[in-house]
């Protein structure tokens, strides 16, 4: 632009505005001297503008020099926003002008008139750019455009700043001492002289060698500027700043200073602490999300558990993502955690997908020692194994259970298994057998689902005699215990050892009760119905009754609202008590209670089959029970 723009520039007014001037060829002096309503109509200048810049050109103007050296180190933009938000700047002075009078390079900052606007707010206000930001931002902008140029610099600009190291320096001098030495032997020696010609031939060598110095010297440099341009100068520390500093003026033992080893360990060891200290809020605060989102899976609110499940899980990846090697192992056991929570929702795809993942970092950790990794492992195989159970893939299920399997019979060989107790260990073994067993009784193998329960009696009776006081080891035992006995009962028609086995499955049974109350109260009643029919197959009528007591206790602690299945069980239930009281001479009264019971609920389900059926039996064993 021309003077007239750089003049209105000097007074602080802002570019845009002095562009215009520039065009309407009005110069400050013009300005001062004409009032406002001539610029009003003979300049189209506007009321409010005219008062403004009128206040502005009163001041003293800035230096032109300062205000060059300004702008080409803002790059011509504002060095709050780079340039975003306006092409249009300002110069700004930091501390206002009716206070300190100050036009001092220090004092003056571009910014665009966005900013300029924010920096003028009155305090108080929450969005406002105060004194400090600015001069923050015009440091870190300044070295940033320095880089920039440097990067990018030709010739001279380069040169600028090569000039100020030592090392280059010293190369230059050199190759001047060692120029001048040529022309001074060439002057007085004679070509023909041999000696003298590779004295010469040397000379010449060592500035060859020199200017490859130099040369080499200048692209280090190059290519550390523009290393250092690709950097955001706001997220570089001060440390590094004033490095940079000490470089840009030749200081490279002062920027070595800045940055040595010594003050880089401090920092590192800071860093450190506060890593640990944002590991352990971020671990706090991914427990809580899965803890919430299991809370709310027992709550059937599926949808925001699995939400809540998976902003847990990504802090952990966070996590990870920090500190590797420490908190891999916790990741793995939450995604065991997450996977879990979609496996109780019956997302059991999802699941699935969650449980692999897992489990492919635990194939990359895991060595050939037994370690907890192993065990994580093996308990995501066997959830993916039951995720396929439960979505009817029963071989698919299998395959990963008998993984599950070979892994714990492997370790079970070995002698580090054999010198220590590992409850957790068993447990997992357990729990992987108790499901094969239901799967291959699913599919009606039952010799194998009879040889995968009994092969966890031994780990059954060496848990119990442990005394764990943990419900899980509890849930472990009573499974395995259930579904043998179930087995007995249903597949093999072995009665009394069904009945053995059910009434070791009890006080398991009612200690998850007590532990747990409603989640276990259908499992219970199950258990005690079960009980009651092998006392009905063996004629003892007394224990019938008992149980048959029992369990209708535990139905009627669930409500009316039944599912079909428990319902048919309640009416199994009550047929069970019908034949007892009628055994027991108990009165034709209590077996009508129970027949009109049985009959009021299969009405209630006239969708399932048992229901169809059971009214003629009831019918008929009534009929058979009153004439007796």
């Amino acid at each position: 632009m021309g003077k007239i723009y750089d003049t209105y520039l000097q007074y602080g007014v802002e570019s845009n505005v002095a562009i215009k001037y520039e065009n309407m060829k009005l110069p400050v002096t013009t300005y001062r001297t004409t009032s406002i309503e001539n610029l009003m109509s003979k300049y189209g200048v506007k009321k409010e503008e005219a008062k403004r810049i009128k206040k502005c050109i009163q001041r003293q103007p800035i230096s032109i020099d300062v205000v060059q050296k300004l702008l080409e180190n803002s790059n011509y933009v504002c060095c709050c926003c780079k340039g975003m938000k306006s092409d249009s700047f300002i110069i700004h002075h930091l501390v206002e002008y009716e206070i300190s009078q100050d036009n001092s390079y220090d004092n003056l900052a571009v910014l665009c008139l966005n900013d300029h606007d924010l920096a003028h707010r009155e305090k108080g206000i929450s969005i406002k750019l105060t004194i400090e930001q600015i001069r923050q931002s015009k440091r870190n902008w300044e070295k940033q455009v320095q880089i920039h140029n440097i990067a990018t610099a030709k010739g001279d600009q380069k040169n600028e700043i090569l000039v100020k190291l030592p090392i280059y320096k010293q190369l230059e001098e050199q190759i001047v001492i060692l120029t001048n030495s040529i022309n001074d032997k060439e002057k007085i020696i004679q070509r023909s002289e041999s000696y003298y010609d590779s004295e010469i031939l040397k000379y010449k060598s060592k500035i060859k060698e020199l200017e490859e110095q130099k040369k080499n010297l200048e692209k280090q440099v190059t290519a550390l500027a523009l290393q250092i341009d690709k950097m955001d100068m706001e997220q570089a520390s001060e440390r590094y700043k004033k490095a940079l500093d000490c470089f840009f003026d030749g200081n490279i033992l002062g920027a070595i200073s800045e940055i040595s080893a010594a003050n880089l360990q401090n920092d590192y060891s800071k860093i450190i602490t506060s890593e640990k200290e944002l590991c352990n809020s971020y671990k706090q605060n991914a427990d809580s999300w899965i803890l919430r989102s299991q809370l709310l899976s027992i709550q059937c609110e599926y949808d925001e558990a699995k939400e809540s499940a998976l902003k847990g899980l990504d802090l952990y990846r966070k996590l990870c993502s920090i500190n590797y090697d420490e908190n891999i192992e916790l990741y793995i056991e939450q995604i065991e955690q997450v996977g879990s929570v979609f496996y109780n929702t019956g997302d059991y795809q999802n699941a699935i997908h969650i449980f692999q993942q897992g489990a492919e970092l635990c194939f990359q950790l895991c060595d050939d020692n037994m370690n907890s990794n192993a065990f994580v492992f093996t308990k995501l195989i066997q959830n993916i194994g039951a995720c396929y159970y439960s979505m009817n893939e029963s071989e698919k299920s299998l395959e990963y259970l008998n993984s599950a399997l070979q892994f714990f019979e492997e370790i079970s060989l070995s002698e580090e298994y054999n010198e220590k107790f590992i409850p957790f260990f068993d447990l997992m073994h357990l729990v992987v057998l108790s499901n094969l067993g239901q799967t291959y009784s699913k599919l009606k193998d039952i010799p194998k689902s009879l040889e995968a329960y009994l092969k966890g009696m031994p780990i059954c009776e060496k848990l119990a005699n442990a005394n764990l006081d943990n419900e899980v080891y509890t849930e472990g035992i009573f499974k395995n215990l259930n579904g043998l006995a179930m087995c007995y009962f249903y597949e093999i028609k072995n009665y009394n050892e069904a009945q053995k086995i059910f009434l070791q499955a009890l006080p398991y049974g009612l200690k998850m009760f007590e532990k747990r109350g409603k989640q276990y109260i259908s499992e219970l009643a199950d258990l005690y119905h079960n009980i009651c029919a092998t006392y009905l197959f063996q004629e003892n009528y007394s224990e019938l009754i008992n149980y048959s007591e029992k369990a209708l206790q535990f139905y009627n602690q669930m409500g009316t609202e039944l599912s079909d299945t428990i319902a048919m069980q309640k009416v199994d239930t009550l047929l069970y008590s019908m034949i007892g009281s009628s055994k027991k001479k108990i009165g034709i009264e209590r077996i009508s209670e129970y027949f009109n019971e049985a009959l009021n609920l299969c009405a209630k389900y006239p969708n399932n089959y048992d229901a169809q059926e059971y009214p003629a039996l009831l019918k008929s064993v009534y009929t058979k029970l009153c004439n007796n």
